[in-house]
């Protein structure tokens, strides 16, 4: 099963190469996890129509979300400011931007050097201060804890301040944009707090995509640059994700999940292979011995909403004890985001989920002129997709919250509150 899954993957990837080299790469991608997969658990035989339905439902909706979330950058997309010449605002956003992000990198700099500290004086490995609730307690007990949720909001403009490096560039206003590519490092450094590889891993990509979707705006020098730029953030990033990785599985040969795979290969290339690969043996396994839940039915659980209905004092359970319900032991696993959809929003919820990106791809092709409005969706579509090896990044609230605060942004520009 997951060899073909791997070869319709690859022809998808193969199919899309001469029209749009975005579409082609996240097809790669995908064909290139599930090959990782191979190499740590064997294939699936087929043993019915169930298994029918996986192989050609999964290809379908990733090949739905590649089309609908990564339409072509239209030729008249306007490189200038979303006002009129003269058209100013109260506040530049630019320098906002960065001021803040600066707090930001400030904070998050301090949480890691005393998450640091705090394992070496507690004598924990790392892999307990991540997923054994211990950065949590390090947070309550630190003085840094006052501050949290402000300076935590403070880092979701680093996704905007990424989108308005682009715009800068582009304008050839080199110094402003440098400075909010450094204040943008707020995304991997939040992630880092807790010493999760996922935001290192999507921020990288986000920077490599981004750049190819615009390669044709970019003049000669631009993109000489811009590749440096990107090769050297590639090099410290895989220099700190082979750190956490060394650091959180040198020695754990007693990995629960590594000792039942009876794999032959080191724990730490293990561990590697499995992070980028195991959602899809999860997703078989799951689809073929449970029966995913249907809107109106039995609800899916909309996470989007949870955060809503908590603010609003509703007692609702969290994604992590409703997922254990379905999942047991597998619940803390990656799951990917087609499974994800699927018990999120429910089997039928899942058409929803996609009218919501055909509405989107509509509104961005008919009234999306502004080369900054598009990066800032692009952006988050990236991120949405470029994790789908461990789940919907929607799910947690400062990634969607990003987002919107994004989006607001963008319209107080048109209100003439930020200048740009």
């Amino acid at each position: 099963m997951k060899l073909a899954l791997a070869v319709v993957f690859l022809l998808l990837a193969l199919s899309q190469l001469p029209f749009s080299k975005i579409r082609s790469i996240l097809f790669g991608c995908v064909f290139a996890s599930i090959c990782s997969s191979l190499f740590i658990y064997p294939d699936y035989e087929f043993q019915g129509l169930l298994d029918l339905f996986i192989v050609l439902s999964i290809p379908a909706f990733f090949t739905a979300l590649v089309f609908l979330l990564f339409p072509k950058v239209k030729c008249g997309i306007k490189v200038q400011p979303l006002l009129p010449e003269g058209g100013g605002g109260v506040v530049n956003l630019a320098y906002f931007l960065i001021l803040i992000g600066v707090m930001g990198l400030l904070y998050n700099i301090l949480l890691i050097y005393g998450g640091v500290g705090f394992i070496g004086e507690s004598d924990v490995s790392i892999t307990e201060y991540k997923n054994a609730g211990l950065a949590g307690d390090y947070l309550a007990q630190s003085a840094l804890s006052k501050g949290s949720f402000v300076f935590r909001f403070f880092s979701l403009f680093a996704w905007l301040s990424l989108c308005l490096c682009f715009y800068y560039y582009l304008q050839g206003r080199i110094l402003l944009a440098c400075m909010l590519f450094f204040v943008s490092f707020n995304i991997p450094m939040l992630s880092m707090t807790g010493f999760s590889r996922s935001g290192l891993f999507y921020y990288v990509a986000s920077l490599l995509l981004l750049f190819i979707r615009y390669y044709e705006l970019f003049s000669r020098k631009q993109r000489l640059f811009l590749t440096v730029s990107i090769l050297l953030a590639l090099v410290m990033v895989l220099i700190v994700f082979s750190f956490i990785t060394v650091s959180r599985f040198d020695g754990y040969s007693s990995w629960w999940v590594y000792v039942e795979s009876g794999s032959d290969l080191d724990v730490i290339t293990f561990s590697v292979l499995y992070y980028f690969g195991s959602w899809i043996d999860n997703t078989i396994h799951i689809l073929r011995e449970m029966e995913a839940p249907l809107l109106g039915g039995f609800n899916g659980y909309l996470s989007s909403m949870f955060f809503a209905l908590k603010g609003l004092g509703v007692e609702v359970a969290s994604k992590g004890e409703l997922w254990e319900s379905y999942f047991g032991y597998l619940s803390t696993q990656f799951l990917g985001l087609y499974l994800d959809t699927i018990y999120d929003a429910g089997s039928l919820g899942v058409f929803l989920v996609l009218l919501v990106f055909l509405l989107s791809y509509v509104f961005r092709r008919l009234y999306v002129r502004s080369l900054l409005v598009d990066c800032v969706f692009s952006l988050f579509f990236f991120q949405y997709f470029i994790m789908f090896f461990s789940g919907n990044v929607f799910s947690y609230f400062f990634v969607g919250m990003a987002f919107f605060v994004s989006l607001f942004v963008c319209f107080l520009i048109k209100a003439k509150f930020f200048r740009v």
